[in-house]
């Protein structure tokens, strides 16, 4: 999870000026649901359906295939607040960013 931007008022009005657009960087940053995530590495998953708990306490946005040990396609069946569930075409270890 992305902390909130702190600002400062500053005398100076560039200063302000400066601080007021970083922080409007910031939050185009914060707001991309890509970034709000967890990386699970070396997670196996079977021929089978497979819960896996990701601990973002909501339900994913999605999730992305970072590393895959094998040519196997995952299969999203479900996600919910605790877990997402995927079988595999093929028994595969995955790298897997779930956001």
């Amino acid at each position: 999870m992305i902390k909130d931007y702190s600002t400062l008022q500053f005398k100076d009005q560039s200063s302000n000026i400066v601080q007021d657009n970083v922080r409007k960087f910031f939050e185009q940053i914060k707001n991309c649901p890509l970034i709000d995530g967890v990386l699970l590495k070396d997670v196996y998953i079977p021929f089978a359906n497979t819960q896996i708990a990701h601990k973002l306490f909501r339900v994913p946005t999605g999730y992305i295939v970072t590393k895959n040990s094998s040519f196997g396609v995952m299969q999203l069946i479900s996600m919910d607040k605790d877990y997402i569930t995927l079988k595999a075409s093929t028994a595969s270890t995955v790298d897997i960013w779930i956001f």
